[in-house]
């Protein structure tokens, strides 16, 4: 583009671009999207985990946690961890919180969250962990002494082979159904089934190449009836549906919000976005209904505690 070509609007658009590219690498966003039985929509921003009523109207249902993911239960509690950095010893720490459906918190053991928020492996159930420095993947066996073992370890990479031998990118989300797991890793969408095989469902061919970028691809994951799966690809602004031999867009984000976080639930599909704006940290639910119409649903107050 010639210079007598650079008007105001070409240098608005460019620069518009120049942030939104510069910021992508440094977002750090939150995938935790869970709906109740009644309609309740919960999801985090990293710095509170959000309610939606039945009003429309966005609250603080658990204040001040670092949650990644969320997990609901059937008897409508709600599971999270706290993350956050331990200056004095140099590391990251993690404590696990349950919320009942008022929002009381309860700080409880890894050995009880990870019955809920981690993969059923064996006769166990265990943490997926990624320590992005040294490069490698690990399942965390949490202990009733709450301590922990890591099992499986293996080096970064997108192997299919039996648990031991297999290796996985960054991990993101996951989900079971009928004895399968689902993990959103390295970008890609691998299954671990009931005999410790671990698979690619889709990969490379299907146009979700690896990629050692925890949050450049696929974050968010949910699963269907008849094991349809529902994806929020963060890069490609896209919420994406597989259905065992199609890849489908679902929806697309506006220009400047990303695909985080799905969850289908009684015929509804809610989608989750981050605001990729810089300082922003606005996050968004819509909500897609059986006739296929999209509003959103809530938002987060960034004025409010943030």
């Amino acid at each position: 583009m010639s210079k007598e070509n650079l008007n105001p609007m070409h240098i608005r658009s460019l620069f518009l671009m120049f942030l939104l590219a510069s910021t992508q690498s440094l977002a750090h966003p939150g995938w935790g999207l869970e709906v109740s039985e009644t309609g309740t929509v919960y999801f985090t921003d990293l710095v509170h985990v959000w309610r939606i009523d039945a009003d429309g109207q966005s609250r603080i249902h658990v204040a001040n946690v670092h949650s990644h993911d969320l997990q609901l239960t059937t008897e409508g509690q709600l599971y999270g961890s706290h993350e956050w950095y331990d200056a004095a010893k140099q590391q990251f720490r993690r404590s696990f919180w349950r919320a009942d459906a008022q929002g009381k918190q309860t700080t409880i053991s890894a050995a009880d969250a990870v019955r809920v928020l981690g993969v059923p492996v064996g006769d166990r159930y265990l943490m997926p962990h990624s320590d992005l420095h040294q490069q490698y993947t690990a399942f965390v066996h949490e202990s009733d002494a709450n301590t922990s073992t890591e099992l499986y370890q293996q080096p970064m990479g997108q192997v299919d082979a039996l648990l031991p031998q297999a290796q996985w990118g960054v991990f993101a989300d996951w989900v079971v159904q009928g004895g399968v797991t689902y993990i959103s890793s390295g970008g890609q969408i691998r299954s671990l089934d009931q005999q410790l095989q671990v698979n690619t469902v889709l990969g490379a061919v299907d146009g979700l190449p690896y990629s050692a970028d925890a949050f450049s691809a696929i974050l968010g994951l949910d699963v269907g009836t008849a094991k349809q799966l529902y994806l929020a690809h963060y890069e490609g602004r896209e919420f994406l549906t597989y259905d065992g031999q199609k890849l489908s867009v679902l929806a697309e984000s506006d220009w400047s919000w990303s695909a985080t976080g799905i969850k289908q639930h009684q015929g509804h599909v809610y989608l989750m976005e981050y605001n990729r704006w810089p300082w922003s940290d606005a996050v968004q639910v819509r909500i897609i209904n059986p006739q296929g119409q999209i509003r959103i649903l809530g938002r987060n107050q960034v004025s409010d505690g943030q």
